[in-house]
């Protein structure tokens, strides 16, 4: 470039004017430089020139012009060249709200300096809690659905899972305070007269999780018991029978009963004054109790009257 001037010499003498200047040529060169062959110098940076590099820290990669070379005898403010650098998170982790270090800001920068990239460490678990969540790049999916007959509690959940966090599957009375590599799994209630059977697909408590997973909760009708009673009698009573709710059943044989000077009368189920034979059906809703029920036995006595009025027996 050129530069035109008027020069003033000390003894008061001077060349050019105005109108006709001093025509000077002029190397002008850039404060900030970006390399552009790796590890050379571009021929434009003065040999004063002081190199500047943006590097990630922990939790991604930065990629882009990554070495600057600056005039150590000006303020530079690297600003702009930072945000144009490309930030690209590991999983586990995001570049929102991320800084560099140290703070970058107008100055001299005398001498070689780094600045660093600090990326966020994301939640290696996040709860899907509505639509306005997202699914960070790079993670899992785990779902904890409810099937017929009953729900999840709280809801069906969904949560997005880092694959490279070593999170395992715990049941919440197992789960160690304060951990952040355990995702509880969450409780599942059967609607009445059914019972929790298990999850589908089955819960894997051992491997960490590393891809998607669907876990649907099974309940079936649920289990009720009938139970005997021997009453005011003694002996053996018959095996307790367990079903399916909603099942009949024939009522057992007193054999192995017995009491003294009394005959089995029936059973009587707790709740009602019906008193069943043994073989016949019923139904059982709820957990029930059969108990034996006797009657004095019948002696036949017979009077010798010994010529006497008859006595009737």
């Amino acid at each position: 470039q050129e530069a035109k001037v008027t020069i003033k010499y000390k003894d008061g003498s001077t060349q050019g004017t105005n109108d006709n200047p001093v025509i000077i040529p002029v190397e002008v060169h850039k404060n900030i430089i970006p390399e552009v062959i790796p590890g050379q110098k571009p021929k434009d940076a003065l040999d004063n020139y002081v190199k500047v590099i943006f590097k990630a820290g922990t939790g991604g990669t930065v990629s882009g012009d990554l070495v600057y070379y600056v005039s150590p005898e000006v303020e530079v403010n690297m600003t702009s060249q930072a945000e144009a650098v490309t930030k690209t998170p590991s999983i586990g982790y995001t570049s929102n709200g991320g800084t560099w270090s140290p703070e970058i800001k107008a100055e001299k920068i005398e001498n070689e300096k780094t600045y660093e990239f600090n990326f966020v460490k994301s939640k290696d678990i996040v709860e899907k809690t509505d639509d306005s969540v997202k699914k960070p790049e790079g993670y899992v999916t785990v779902k904890f659905i409810a099937g017929e007959n009953g729900e999840v509690v709280g809801g069906n959940k969904i949560y997005f899972v880092n694959p490279e966090a070593n999170i395992k599957l715990v049941d919440k009375d197992k789960a160690t305070q304060g951990a952040t590599n355990e995702l509880i799994i969450p409780e599942a209630k059967a609607n009445d007269n059914y019972g929790f059977a298990g999850w589908v697909e089955e819960i894997d408590y051992t491997n960490p999780i590393k891809g998607d997973r669907e876990h649907v909760a099974k309940f079936t009708l649920g289990q009720v018991t009938l139970t005997y009673n021997a009453g005011e009698g003694e002996g053996t009573v018959p095996a307790e029978v367990k079903v399916s709710y909603g099942t009949s059943v024939r009522l057992a044989r007193p054999d192995g009963l017995s009491k003294e000077n009394a005959t089995f009368a029936g059973w009587k189920l707790d709740g009602e004054d019906k008193i069943y034979q043994a073989g016949e059906l019923v139904t059982l809703d709820k957990a029930r109790t059969a108990t034996a029920q006797w009657t004095a036995a019948k002696h036949t006595v017979t009077f010798n009257t010994m010529g006497g009025t008859d006595v009737p027996s």
